[in-house]
């Protein structure tokens, strides 16, 4: 799960698509299909939401992010000639960063205490119920999780 807040140009807000790597100073990243995927920062000033990024031609503002996230496409698409660009407007603000920040904090408490609750061999429910999730929610923070020895408690997850 990304800990960042994005907004796809398809106007969906998408948190759970993870990125392999990120090409330095870019804002290109690669996805797991290898596709080159543009990441445009956009912060608020006043009523406006703005992106400047001169490393992709892109100037451009809106008074919403899906309004921004449609305009951004259209200045890649006349920029670089690619009809269905893979394009992501990333909300940057230190409010939202300290959110962020909150969120992955979250993600491996939860990781933690479920792992340690299926490691007493706590059920599923009694899991969630504990830790105040959904049993999906759990052994999905199971599953992300990447300590020594969740091999087996992932195993377990599935």
């Amino acid at each position: 799960m990304n800990t960042d807040q994005e907004l796809n140009t398809d106007q969906e807000l998408n948190t759970d698509q993870e990125l392999e790597s990120q090409d330095a100073g870019t804002g290109a990243e690669r996805t797991g299909e290898d596709r080159q995927e543009i990441v445009l920062p956009a912060v608020r000033e006043g009523r406006w939401w703005i992106i400047a990024a001169p490393q992709h031609g892109v100037f451009v503002h809106g008074r919403t992010l899906l309004a921004l996230a449609t305009s951004a496409r259209e200045a890649v698409i006349l920029q670089t000639g690619v009809q269905e660009p893979l394009l992501r407007v990333r909300p940057r603000s230190a409010q939202l960063d300290a959110l962020a920040e909150a969120r992955a904090q979250y993600e491996k408490a939860l990781s933690e205490a479920v792992r340690s609750l299926r490691l007493t061999r706590t059920s599923w429910s009694d899991v969630a119920l504990a830790c105040q999730v959904r049993a999906g929610e759990a052994r999905t923070a199971l599953l992300n999780s990447t300590p020594a020895g969740a091999a087996t408690l992932t195993e377990e997850a599935k």
